[in-house]
């Protein structure tokens, strides 16, 4: 690794720690309020919103941050799409701990893939993705047809648990024509996962 990168990583390294220190006091249900109370400014928010992301990457979801989420996916609706995406990785990392409010992190997202911004629908499709339920491949196979390719690819991350399993066939057809994607990361995901198709 170049010394030149080695500088880079660890300037982002601190400047995460030092957000994650800033934002502390800050409470989920805090963001959920000023979007609710149109406060919320897109580059304090997701400042913030990472920050919490790294917080409940080291530690299991608290019981005010389960509290917070209906809070979280309510704020959903109201925000502009820039925030709508930091929202939903938010309950992204607050799915595995939800308990009762589960179904609200899912529905929010099935919902936001019918977002206009691929920011947002990526998003979508990450926290269907965490959530091992077949019961949402229906909702994640359009997106492999989608126009922007970063969506296609988090489709195929998304889905990617279920296909090695075997037992959907119907992913499968889904993927096969993205193996001659014009993007080469959907092309060798795509790839990747039709290996299983071919053990079957």
């Amino acid at each position: 690794m170049s010394k030149n990168r080695k500088y880079k990583m660890l300037t982002v390294l601190l400047c995460t720690m030092w957000s994650a220190n800033i934002f502390a006091s800050e409470t989920l249900l805090d963001l959920a309020k000023s979007v609710s109370d149109g406060s919320a400014e897109s580059g304090v928010f997701a400042a913030t919103a990472n920050a919490e992301v790294l917080r409940l990457l080291q530690q299991e979801p608290t019981e005010d941050d389960r509290r917070a989420i209906p809070s979280l996916a309510a704020a959903y609706s109201l925000a502009p799409p820039d925030i709508q995406a930091d929202l939903l990785k938010l309950l992204e990392h607050l799915l595995a701990g939800s308990g009762e409010y589960r179904p609200t992190i899912l529905d929010t997202a099935r919902d936001a893939l019918a977002s206009p911004t691929a920011e947002v629908r990526v998003a979508a499709l990450a926290v269907l993705g965490k959530s091992d339920d077949p019961a949402f491949i229906p909702s994640i196979l359009p997106s492999m047809q989608d126009a922007d390719w970063n969506v296609r690819y988090q489709a195929l991350y998304s889905i990617s648990i279920f296909a090695e399993t075997g037992a959907y066939p119907e992913i499968y057809t889904a993927i096969e024509p993205l193996v001659d994607d014009v993007n080469e990361r959907v092309r060798v995901a795509a790839r990747s996962l039709m290996k299983y198709a071919l053990v079957q």
